[in-house]
């Protein structure tokens, strides 16, 4: 009876470890990975190895874990027999019909050797499989450096074995060299793991907010956060000084771009406190294209982060953004990309308009409807997710 106990604990309690460390090995994190290697240590080094090949460990887990299973029922059940000698624990009753049609009840004999076996399987199933794989899967940041240890031990015995060897050729042979792990994550994972944080608590909402916009921001571009042209204020470059200043003093922006005969004809921008420098210095009859600077053009499909990188490198705050013809199609400012960034609009006291793509389809709408043009018949209709 002693023997039979000291076989079914061993064989279940090998399996717990190789559940356990299964589910920990399948559970670390990518970033916790690369979190651990930046430590230190031996726990990242053998961290990164086994996420980078889990092939190994897993056989080593595996192989171990069946081997439990099976030398563990063989001993458990030999023991069993040995130690009751083929006696019967009890007869179970079972109705049946006899040659006369009449009920009656036939005893079905339960050997020792039957019940050992049904709380064999209840305790695998429930101690070595069901208990630990949650544990593991639960507390794998706390068993991931035991785990590691362990498995760097295994590892060496069954490649010694020759099973390793042996599940390299077979997994070569089945995956023809392609990456079967995907240990990765996908831009689409990381957005996923932001929100999924943020709605835990693990990050703030603005901080979750923050790293999704970060994410998406190699989907949009330039034209998806530009002030169309049609709410551009601008200016003739031809005007003077001064008549800028009696026109525009009262206008709450702080850069204008100028143009020739058309709003295609950009040729730079101004500053507001230069137009006001210049009227101090009394150079208020020259031409407005004296103070002109340099505006940064970028195409409409630029991206975000194109687009950031280009303004940081040319120290340009503003950008003209022009369609495939080189006509203008909107300005582009650092302060749009900081509020698509941000998730939040970002306004000062001069501001009128929280979003001027909305109001240039407020102003669409207004001509539309002035001239008689029905907008739901026409495929250029301002599209309201622009």
């Amino acid at each position: 009876m002693t023997t039979l106990l000291l076989f079914a604990l061993i064989s279940i309690v090998v399996s717990f470890l190789c559940s356990v460390w299964e589910a920990v090995l399948l559970s670390v994190s990518p970033s916790y990975v690369q979190m651990k290697v930046q430590e230190g240590g031996l726990t990242g080094e053998l961290l990164q190895k086994f996420k980078k090949d889990v092939n190994a460990p897993l056989t080593a887990i595996l192989s171990l874990n069946t081997v439990a299973h099976t030398v563990g029922a063989i001993l458990v059940g030999a023991s069993t027999g040995a130690a009751f000698e083929g006696d019967l624990a009890f007869t179970i009753p079972l109705p049946e019909v006899d040659v006369l049609g009449l009920f009656a009840l036939h005893p079905i004999p339960v050997s020792y050797e039957i019940i050992v076996s049904i709380v064999m399987t209840l305790a695998i199933l429930i101690l070595s499989e069901i208990i630990p794989k949650n544990l593991g899967a639960t507390y794998w940041k706390q068993l991931a450096p035991f785990t590691v240890a362990s498995l760097n031990v295994m590892v060496k015995i069954f490649t010694w074995t020759g099973f390793i060897w042996l599940s390299d050729q077979i997994k070569k042979l089945l995956l023809r060299g392609d990456d079967p792990h995907g240990t990765a994550l996908t831009r689409t994972e990381f957005i996923a793991m932001a929100e999924a944080q943020a709605e835990n608590g693990e990050l703030k909402a603005e901080e979750g907010r923050i790293l999704r916009n970060l994410l998406n921001f190699e989907t949009l571009t330039a034209h998806d956060v530009m002030t169309p042209r049609t709410v551009v204020m601008g200016a003739k470059a031809a005007m003077t000084i001064q008549e800028f200043y009696e026109k525009y003093n009262n206008s709450p922006f702080s850069r204008y771009p100028i143009f020739g005969e058309t709003r295609d004809q950009v040729e730079g921008y101004v500053l507001k406190d230069m137009v006001y420098k210049a009227i101090i210095e009394q150079r208020q009859n020259e031409p407005l294209r004296s103070l002109a600077r340099e505006l940064l053009m970028v195409p409409q499909s630029t991206t975000l982060h194109k687009l950031i990188d280009l303004m940081l490198a040319r120290r340009q705050p503003i950008a003209l953004v022009v369609d495939e013809f080189g006509g203008m199609e909107g300005l582009v400012t650092m302060e749009d990309a900081m509020e698509t960034l941000l998730g939040l609009e970002i306004m000062d006291e001069m501001d009128t308009s929280r979003d001027m793509q909305d109001l240039a389809r407020e102003h669409w709408r207004k001509r539309a409807e002035s001239m008689g043009i029905d907008l739901s018949t026409l495929d250029m209709a301002p599209s309201e997710e622009a």
